[in-house]
């Protein structure tokens, strides 16, 4: 088990994080703040739970380019939230699949839960994640 506290100053360095840790391919933009991202990331094996929490207002358009899949929520944010052009709160699950992009915005400060499960694990579990990527 690996945990670590890191703080990602800018869109390149989220981006080579997430790709390297989740198989996601993010398109972070933050829309105001330092655009700084605190995130307090463990890995295990393949699996890996973040906490990721920033001060200002980000845009966001992910999507999966590996064979898992990344579960999400926003835990708070002071502003709201935005997803797939509808307002979520802490009681949405958002889903990440591949071949699917999610597209939303969060209003800092926000805080966020998020956890990745391996293509191995899916398939070893027998699970086929399908339908909606946002859930109530």
């Amino acid at each position: 088990m690996q945990r670590q506290h890191i703080t990602l100053q800018d869109a390149d360095e989220v981006a080579s994080f997430y790709r390297d840790t989740t198989g996601m391919n993010p398109d972070y933009l933050p829309l105001s703040g330092s655009g700084g991202l605190n995130l307090e990331a463990v890995e295990l094996g393949e699996l890996s739970i973040i906490w990721a929490a920033a001060e200002g207002r980000a845009r966001w358009r992910d999507e999966i380019v590996g064979t898992g899949v990344q579960l999400g929520l926003a835990l708070s944010s002071d502003m709201g939230m935005t997803a797939l052009g509808e307002e979520i709160d802490e009681r949405h699950l958002m889903l990440w699949r591949p071949g699917c992009e999610l597209d939303y915005v969060l209003e800092g400060p926000y805080l966020t839960l998020e956890i990745g499960l391996p293509g191995s694990l899916l398939e070893h579990l027998g699970w086929a994640p399908t339908g909606p990527t946002l859930r109530q």
